[in-house]
């Protein structure tokens, strides 16, 4: 067990404590200790001080400055007081060089071609300067990074170009997960950002739907959107709407309505190749434990058709058919992804007409939106179409748009009314 830090007493065992006291601390367990409150080995640590905390800036004599400001690096500190400068004469990155080695012990402030990480050394880099044929400093590209204390979200400040692509979603009122979002607005700097934006001057929320999203009350259908997602106010003085309806589209993303069918159709594929194995076995493939071993466009052309085809048809025929969307990106963590293997092993025992309970547990909802496994839409065409089209045309001039009531009403609730569920989407600024 290791413990610091305790009053040292004088000692007579020189073997175990050479330095005569019992209790023997160093620079070493003291930057650990420090070390251990921040996230990252090196950065420069914001607290209290200006968003420009060790910004290198040009001086007119020429010279580099580097502004006041804390860095620590493998958890030692240096403090710049704001009056420190380097001159450079060629391209160079300017370092603040943690230096242990017995004949330093300290930091410097360097211009490196390359910077250095050693056990003894390390380059933390400031700033990287360009200076042309003439000896001038034509730029200076800012490279600090913000230290974080460990269970707090990291610093940007203002005039920063490497903020977070979740912050832009943010901002422009585009969908986003509810891990990005929280993720952001968790943060003071972002959310300082966003306040002081256009984006944070009018409200902005952008929202999808699909027939499954709305729910029916009474005669009519609604989506409800409360105030913690919309964020809008209903004393906003500019408030403006608008709605698509989504038109043209034959295929469509499961739904909470929709994912038993989902669940259903994964099994009837199973079902379809364990009946051709049977009369003429081989036909597809199996694993070690029995399980039939399918691939995503074969999967995904059941769904669509009904009908089961060999792997390599099932892939060749996806671009021409317009099934080719198993790559695109999705806005599903991959933590709460199951894999189609997974779902293959798992799959096994309902196939064989027993118990679908563990199957349905981990083909989730967002296990298929993750897989981009989607339906075909509800039309009046049935079996396998000549193409499929999963992103139709959002169109304003439709009787669904027309037709719709949007209201944001004392509770806070923007609701959007319909005789008839249908897909589209809103983009409301207030």
């Amino acid at each position: 067990m290791r413990t610091y830090f305790f009053s040292a007493e004088p000692t007579n065992d020189l073997i175990n404590h050479p330095t005569g006291y019992d209790r023997e601390y160093g620079p070493d367990e003291w930057a650990a200790l420090i070390g251990q409150f921040f996230q990252g080995e090196a950065g420069v640590f914001v607290g209290d001080q200006s968003a420009d905390a060790c910004k290198v800036v040009l001086q007119e004599d020429g010279k580099l400055r580097v502004c006041a400001g804390t860095v620590i690096v493998r958890g030692r500190v240096c403090e710049f007081n704001g009056t420190e400068t380097i001159a450079v004469t060629s391209s160079r990155k300017v370092v603040a060089r943690l230096d242990k080695s017995a004949e330093v012990r300290n930091f410097q402030l360097r211009a490196v071609q390359e910077p250095v990480i050693s056990d003894d050394i390390y380059d933390y880099v400031l700033a990287e300067v360009t200076v042309d044929g003439y000896g001038n400093i034509t730029a200076i590209e800012d490279r600090r990074t913000f230290l974080a204390m460990k269970g707090q979200p990291p610093y940007y400040p203002p005039d920063t170009e490497g903020l977070p692509y979740p912050f832009w979603l943010y901002v422009l009122g585009l969908p986003m997960t509810p891990e990005q979002k929280a993720a952001i607005e968790s943060n003071p700097s972002l959310m300082a950002m966003f306040q002081n934006s256009v984006g944070g001057a009018y409200r902005r929320f952008y929202k999808r739907f699909e027939p499954g999203d709305w729910t029916q009350v009474g005669a009519s259908y609604e989506i409800a959107i409360p105030f913690a997602v919309h964020r809008l106010n209903a004393s906003d003085p500019i408030c403006v709407h608008q709605l698509h309806m989504l038109v043209g589209r034959n295929v469509e993303d499961y739904t909470p309505a929709t994912l038993a069918e989902g669940q259903t159709k994964f099994i009837q594929a199973l079902q379809a190749a364990n009946a051709v194995n049977q009369s003429i076995p081989g036909s597809y493939p199996t694993a070690a434990d029995g399980h039939i071993i399918l691939t995503w466009y074969q999967i995904q052309y059941f769904i669509l058709s009904g009908q089961l085809v060999a792997a390599g048809p099932a892939q060749s025929q996806a671009d021409n058919m317009g099934y080719n969307w198993k790559d695109l990106p999705t806005q599903i963590s991959p933590e709460r992804i199951n894999s189609l293997d997974v779902l293959l092993t798992v799959g096994y025992t309902p196939m064989l007409g027993g118990s679908a309970a563990n199957f349905n547990g981990l083909c989730t909802l967002d296990t298929l939106r993750g897989l981009n496994l989607r339906r075909k839409a509800d039309t009046t065409e049935t079996g396998a179409a000549r193409t499929y089209d999963m992103y139709g045309k959002m169109t304003a001039n439709t009787w669904g748009c027309m037709e719709t009531d949007i209201s944001l009403g004392a509770d806070k609730v923007l609701r959007l009314v319909s005789e008839t569920p249908y897909a589209g989407e809103i983009l409301t600024v207030g």
